[in-house]
């Protein structure tokens, strides 16, 4: 999709990248895109404008989709190397 092609056009991207879409608040979905990576970048972070009160909702979102991620990380241990969360995107933008 149009958002990614920055990152397949990364120099390893076509040997060494491969992206998976999981529901993050469906713990089965994540430990299925999870189950035999390498590694694991999780830079997801739900923004639910149209929900009631958006902060709330948004905040539950990010902290189940992040147990989630981690609880099927430490499950697939076996062969992963390392894990990366981002905290939020404007963790990694640049001023």
């Amino acid at each position: 999709d149009a958002k990614n092609t920055h990152l397949m056009s990364l120099d390893v991207a076509a040997e060494r990248l491969r992206l998976f879409k999981a529901d993050l608040l469906d713990y089965g979905s994540v430990a299925a895109a999870i189950a035999g990576c390498d590694d694991v970048f999780h830079v997801a972070c739900p923004v639910l404008l149209s929900a009631p009160n958006p902060g709330v909702h948004t905040l539950a979102a990010a902290v189940t989709g992040t147990t989630n991620v981690r609880k099927a990380c430490s499950e697939a241990r076996l062969g992963l190397g390392r894990v990366v969360v981002v905290s939020y995107v404007t963790a990694v933008m640049v001023n």
